[in-house]
């Protein structure tokens, strides 16, 4: 089989498509075509790679590059038409997907992946509706990863059951070419990623005062881009305790921050589904997370890591505090979730998953069935897809 991953966001978009062909490759041919700036180490995952010069920031010179917008997708759009795939797998939504998806499936049968049904707390996406609707219209199969997510995607788009699947997020050590073996760091926490509200930034600052007073050697580290004016006070209180780096962290960077650290921190106040349990494992480090969303799908509490209530100060700082005094639950923690993100998430358990929703995508009933569902372009709400009666 030959599948064209198609992913047009750095970060953490890039490390899941990475993924997904490092799951795929050893059966298929598989192809990424990902924006400028994704690392070498990532496009190795695929047979072949494509970069592109896509906009990924809000800055004016970024937006200005839209301006080149129709020579890119025909650059594209050629490109996936000169490697003939049998599949398209569109990895999340993209505001050029309008422009080209639609041509694109009228060829191939295509799948998407959605990793978030609703945006998240604090993270505005006036563009959402445009990025999603080209999936929505035009996927053969919606996949997302997990059945609370499955649940909420039915609730919100009103499509055919059976167009959507849950598939397992593919566990890969995306960080594993940058590792330099140093040292942890002890009584130091990490909470990584995009720095937005619903991360519960506010919550492990104001949890960090009873962290320290149990443990004075105890250390913050945020890292990644995003607004961080509304945390100014607390921050500038926690002095020395606390290290943020403020801006897009790199692989190295990522790397070292999961070496560094003893505990990974995911105190959402409002979550679907989180890529940080899976790198904290590919360390084995011990997380620390919310009981929100999805998330209690891939941490088991006690087992894998330790849930919290989203927005419980003390509740964090306890579990905090219970792990910094325990170095064998800690360790216990942090292997046992390595192991099981193995084999629950792993390389093989994705690739059969991945296999039986692109095989249902590729039959001719499922293509008549989905140009059934679609003879007009669906208004504000796209309208159900697809009469499948049969099961994911």
């Amino acid at each position: 089989m030959r599948v064209a991953i198609l992913s047009l966001h750095v970060g953490a978009m890039a490390h899941y498509a990475s993924s997904l062909a490092h799951a795929l490759r050893p059966r298929h041919e598989v192809a990424c075509f990902l924006p400028r700036g994704v690392s070498d180490e990532h496009l190795s995952s695929a047979s072949r790679s494509f970069t592109y010069g896509v906009p990924q920031w809000a800055t004016l010179g970024e937006l200005l590059r839209y301006l080149a917008a129709p020579m890119l997708v025909h650059r594209i759009v050629r490109d996936i038409h000169h490697w003939q795939p049998d599949i398209i797998h569109v990895n999340s939504g993209h505001i050029l997907y309008g422009l080209f998806l639609g041509a694109l499936a009228r060829r191939y049968p295509m799948v998407s992946t959605i990793h978030d049904i609703d945006p998240h707390l604090g993270e505005p996406r006036p563009f959402d509706r445009m990025k999603l609707a080209p999936l929505l219209k035009h996927s053969r199969i919606i996949t997302v990863h997990s059945e609370k997510l499955r649940e909420l995607a039915l609730a919100k788009w009103h499509l055919a059951p059976a167009r959507v699947c849950v598939t397992p997020m593919a566990f890969h050590d995306v960080f594993e070419p940058w590792r330099t073996g140093i040292a942890e760091e002890p009584n130091t926490l990490l909470l990584y990623g995009r720095l937005r509200e619903y991360k519960g930034i506010r919550t492990i600052l104001e949890a960090m005062p009873d962290i320290l007073e149990h443990q004075p050697d105890a250390k913050l580290i945020l890292a990644g881009q995003g607004d961080l004016t509304p945390y100014a006070a607390p921050i500038a209180q926690l002095g020395d305790r606390i290290e943020v780096i403020n801006r897009f962290v790199s692989d190295a960077e990522s790397a070292a921050l999961f070496e560094r650290c003893s505990i990974a921190l995911a105190p959402y106040l409002e979550a679907s589904q989180s890529s940080i349990p899976f790198v904290a494992a590919s360390f084995s480090k011990p997380i620390i997370a919310s009981r929100i969303g999805a998330i209690p799908e891939v941490v088991q509490h006690e087992q894998t890591g330790l849930l919290v209530p989203p927005g419980d100060t003390s509740a964090l700082a306890e579990a905090v505090t219970r792990l910094l005094d325990d170095a064998d639950l800690k360790q216990r923690l942090g292997h046992t979730a390595s192991r099981n993100m193995h084999e629950q998430f792993g390389p093989t358990v994705v690739r059969d998953r991945l296999e039986t929703v692109y095989r249902r995508a590729m039959s001719r009933t499922e293509r008549g069935r989905h140009r059934q569902a679609h003879p007009q372009t669906p208004s504000r709400t796209p309208e159900p897809a697809g009469t499948c009666k049969r099961p994911c």
